[in-house]
């Protein structure tokens, strides 16, 4: 379960490194959308169940713990850490394609 936790919050991390997410964003999320240069948000797996994810900011000295569903950390351009509360729909709205399109749980 942890793993699939972590490969979820890889893959949006992965696919944000990418190209930036297409559309409007959320009024929760303007504060955070200062310029940045990585970001990762923990998704919950199929059964609710969500993991914890640490992370640093580029600086070295911030540090943090994602642990619900949804928390997002982003690394501005200054390296500082910015965390924010997404949503279910805006995650599905950016990346709803991009998620279905992953493979199923190994059995």
């Amino acid at each position: 379960m942890k793993a699939a936790s972590f490969a979820a919050a890889a893959v949006v991390w992965l696919g944000a490194c990418a190209t930036p997410p297409p559309g409007p964003t959320s009024a929760a999320l303007q504060p955070a959308l200062a310029p940045t240069i990585d970001w990762v948000c923990l998704l919950p797996e199929a059964d609710g169940h969500v993991g914890r994810v640490f992370v640093q900011g580029g600086d070295g000295a911030a540090t943090g713990v994602l642990e619900g569903a949804y928390n997002t950390a982003r690394v501005a351009t200054d390296g500082r850490l910015r965390f924010v509360q997404a949503d279910a729909a805006t995650m599905e709205r950016r990346y709803g394609a991009l998620l279905r399109a992953l493979p199923g749980q190994p059995r």
